[in-house]
């Protein structure tokens, strides 16, 4: 029998969160606050559309809102990623699990979701342009990283000759602990620029508000 297609989804959200609603808990249990109506769907971030949850339940929920949508729809998408979102957490209070059927679908529903929403304009890279310096100096600091490792090319093009494997481009050389310090500094920099937090801000906004 196919319970996915008897079961109603919907009710049992419904019934889920309005027990919450009329509980209240005890002085020191752990609980979780819950979007009644997610914020990627429309919901505000108001008491009306907060409930205390226990971590099961708040866990139930947000798979609950994965069945709730038409499969392939943006707003299954966005489900499907808060949920996988809400899952990657390393607190013992938060422990998590689903079965591994469960897993496999919602986990390749989670990989279409972010193709989707990195491909063209959506990605932070759509119509970005090396500049003829920058190309310059990844080909120097690949010169240099062969010259100073003449085997690497030949052992790497080697190894993958003899499993049978086609040749694929180079990885480049690992970055140096200075080369990473700049990087990390240019960042902090750009994310205390108010304009481009700005355009981060509404960048996001059009990723998880978008219309069905």
């Amino acid at each position: 029998m196919n319970w996915e297609c008897i079961m109603d989804y919907k009710r049992i959200y419904k019934d889920i969160v309005d027990k919450a609603q009329m509980r209240t808990f005890q002085v020191g249990v752990y609980t979780e606050k819950h979007h009644i109506t997610p914020k990627s769907l429309g919901g505000k971030d108001r008491k009306a559309n907060l409930v205390s949850l226990t971590a099961r339940e708040h866990f139930i929920c947000h798979l609950l809102l994965v069945k709730m949508q038409v499969k392939g729809s943006p707003s299954y998408f966005k489900m499907v990623k808060a949920f996988f979102m809400m899952s990657r957490v390393a607190s013992p209070l938060q422990e998590r699990s689903i079965s591994s059927r469960s897993y496999f679908s919602l986990k390749e529903a989670f990989s279409e979701a972010c193709r989707i929403q990195s491909c063209g304009e959506r990605n932070s890279q759509y119509g970005r342009k090396r500049s003829e310096a920058s190309k310059a100096k990844t080909r120097e600091t690949l010169l240099r990283f062969y010259l100073e490792n003449p085997s690497a090319g030949k052992d790497h093009a080697a190894t993958r000759a003899a499993s049978g494997k086609t040749p694929r481009k180079r990885k480049c050389p690992p970055l140096s602990t200075e080369h990473r310090a700049k990087i990390s500094l240019a960042a902090k920099r750009k994310w205390k620029d108010p304009s481009y937090q700005k355009r981060h801000a509404d960048s996001m906004y059009k990723v998880y508000h978008t219309k069905d």
